[in-house]
Order: C-alpha cells, then structure tokens, then sequence
C-alpha cells in the first residue's frame, strides 16, 4: 500500500493542469479548427496599456506626463525574464513603412475588379508621363522625405486605392496618432502595447508577465500620481481566470473538509473516525491524478476542483462502513454484508460519471474522467476497523483482506 501511494503520488505529480475556461464549451470540428486559427492570432494576445491623467484632463502637462509614464513603463519591463517580446508605446514610420511593404508584397490579394480597370487605364504614355510627373512634385514637397520609399516601390501608384481601403479596417476612425503615441477618440487616454513571450493559453508561464506588468505599475503609481494605468487583454484575462480558479479550488475544498470533519467528530466522537474516513478518499484523489496523467497527460483545473463534491459522494461509503461496524462482531462478518452492496454501487456511480467521457465537451470530459477514476481508487483504500485487525480492501474489482491479530505474543494470522 505504501509503495502503491510512493508510486502515485510520483505519476500525479507530472500531470499538467490546465486552466483553460474555454474547455467548457462543446468541441467538434468546426470550434477545433476556430480555436486553433484564434491561437494563432498574434493580435489576440497583446495587452493594451492605457494612460490617463487622474483629473480627466488632456492639458499638454497631462500630456507630457502620460509620455514619461510610458517611456518609464518601457523601462521597467525591459528584458523581465524573457517573459516579455516587445513593448510598443510609440508608433513610428518604420511602423508604417512595414504595413505598406505587406500590402505591396500582396498587393494581388488586395485587388478588386475595380482596381484592375485602373490598371488598365495606365497602360498608355500619357498615363506613364502623368504619374511620373506626380512622384517627381511629390519628391520635391517637404512631405517627400516620408514618401521616398513608397514612390520608389510603387511610381505608378497602382496600390493606391487598396492602402486607402484599408482606413475601413479600423473599429473607429477617430484614433489619432500625436507625437508617435496612439490616442483614443478626444485625446485623454493614450495606448501603449505589449507582446508577450507566450501565447494567451499558456497561463503557467503567463502568470509571471502579469507579476512584472503589475509589479511595473506599483512603480508607475508611486513615480507618477497623477496618472492613472491600467490593460487587458487575452493573456491577463486568461490567468486572473486561472488564479480564480485556483482561489476557489482551495477555498471550497477547505470548507467542505471543515464541514466534514465537525461532522464526524459530532457523529463519532473518536478522532481516529477522521483519519480512517479521509485516508481513502485522498487516495482516490491521487489514484485518479495519477491514472489521468497516464491516459491524457493533462486534466483541466476545473475538474479538479470540483472534488469536492466528488469528496461528499466518496465519504459516504466510508461513514456507512465505520457506522455499521456497531451492528457486526467481526471484521468478516463487516465485509460479508457490506461488500456486494458497496460494489454494486460503486460500479454505477463509476458508470455515472464515465458516462461523461461521451460528451463533446472536454471540461465534462475531465470531470467524468477524474470523478470516476477518484471512485475506483478509493475503493484501493486502507481502513482499521479496530485494534485487532488491519487490512487492505480493493474493489470494485477485486477485494483482498489482510487480517492481523496484534498483540505482543502471537504473530499476524
């Protein structure tokens, strides 16, 4: 039996908990394919900075403190464990010349029907010399230091239309670029970004960003009063997802103890009851975490956490078995009449829950898989009946008793 739990203890602690809140929803192949193109959405896991001036002003004082705010912040998360890609608090032309440069490398992509007939159009010398003569007063113009690269890639300005599509790609057009920094519709809150290291669903690696980005604006807070910061995004919201998730784990797995040990000591008045009652179902827990980092590796955090009420349904057969043993002499005759009744309710409540592992929903998969497995380990359970006796009970499937008189003369028979 120790042995046993050594082993599985050493198997559980290898399982990955995932704390993914999408794994409620029901999989097939349509949500597959459309959560593995939103993982793959580098824009769904930026977070956006944003900068206000405490009094809801956009004086150029506010202004100014904004900037400093975000070159600071830029400062702070600099190389933070490699936690962190890159921080965007201004958008410069290199910015735009990249933007540009994608279009034009794609610029087939982009072309409507519309756009070809254009393109028709230049196909005459009169069209050429026209063109050509609007690059050369474009050059001349003091804006022909910023327009130098894009009148060199495209002089006869066939992407034109498609770059001047692309304003109906924004939410809002009301977004306004001042001093290279991004600010939202009537200029008081300023954007800065961040790109993580990770993806949005690795949240183990994740929860270290989200400490340095907090820890950052403690900083930023002290440094700078007045100015008001706070970001979302994909990546915060998944681990304040996983972090609730685990705050409610333990804290309704504690409670349920609690309740569960008053009762016993209400119902039993011996503190032994406790250990003997508990034992199991902790042996279950590891059994079944054990047994799941075999068959998936991985088991979702919200599954696990609803062992608590898998905790309740488990204890019951232990409660039903320290009860009865005031209604029996020996520990054979206990087992004699309690076997096949625990058994056969063990294999379908068992039954119940591994029906679950037919639903479309990975969530309810995992509970059904954790819930059943927790069942048949306890069922791999150490109980003393009492100072006599000392014995191993497996099932459902099997049951095996190991049955010792102690006592400083005689040895175990």
């Amino acid at each position: 039996m120790f042995s046993s739990i050594v082993i599985l203890v050493l198997m559980a602690s290898r399982i990955d908990i995932e704390e993914n809140i999408t794994s409620f929803f029901p999989s097939s192949k349509n949500t597959a394919n459309m959560a593995d193109v939103f993982s793959h959405l580098k824009v769904s896991d930026k977070i956006i900075v944003m900068f206000n001036a405490a009094d809801s002003s956009s004086s150029e004082a506010a202004i100014d403190s904004m900037y400093q705010a975000s070159d600071r912040l830029g400062e702070l998360l600099e190389d933070k464990d490699g936690s962190i890609d890159k921080y965007v608090g201004q958008i410069g032309q290199a910015d735009a010349s990249e933007t540009i440069g994608f279009i034009m490398d794609h610029l087939p992509v982009f072309m409507e029907d519309a756009d070809y007939q254009r393109l028709a159009e230049l196909d005459s010398p009169s069209a050429v010399d026209s063109a050509i003569m609007t690059d050369y007063v474009n050059l001349i113009s003091p804006a022909g230091f910023a327009m130098k690269d894009y009148i060199m890639s495209d002089p006869l300005m066939m992407g034109g239309s498609v770059l001047a599509r692309t304003a109906q790609l924004n939410p809002a057009t009301d977004y306004v670029i001042r001093g290279g920094h991004v600010f939202t519709p009537g200029g008081r809150t300023m954007l800065a970004f961040i790109e993580p290291a990770f993806a949005s669903g690795e949240t183990g690696r994740n929860d270290r960003l989200i400490s340095v980005i907090d820890n950052a604006l403690d900083t930023l807070t002290r440094e700078f009063p007045t100015i008001d910061v706070h970001y979302f995004g994909g990546p915060a919201m998944s681990v304040y997802n996983a972090r609730q998730i685990k705050r409610d784990t333990y804290s309704t797995s504690i409670v349920a103890l609690v309740i569960i040990i008053l009762f016993i000591l209400a119902v039993f008045k011996r503190r032994r009851s406790i250990f003997l009652i508990l034992c199991p179902v902790l042996y279950g827990a590891v059994f079944a975490l054990a047994f799941a980092w075999l068959i998936r590796g991985s088991i979702s955090g919200i599954a696990v956490g609803a062992g608590a009420a898998i905790m309740g349904i488990a204890l019951s057969s232990s409660i039903h078995l320290l009860a009865h043993q005031n209604y029996v002499h020996t520990v054979p005759q206990l087992l004699e009449e309690l076997c096949n009744p625990l058994v056969i309710g063990s294999v379908t409540t068992v039954g119940a829950f591994a029906g679950l592992l037919f639903t479309s929903s990975r969530l309810l998969q995992d509970f059904g898989l954790f819930a059943a497995l927790t069942l048949v380990g306890f069922r791999s359970d150490l109980f003393t009946s009492d100072r006599s006796y000392f014995k191993i009970h497996l099932s459902p499937i099997l049951s095996i008793e190991f049955s010792s008189f102690i006592s400083t003369n005689n040895l175990p028979t």
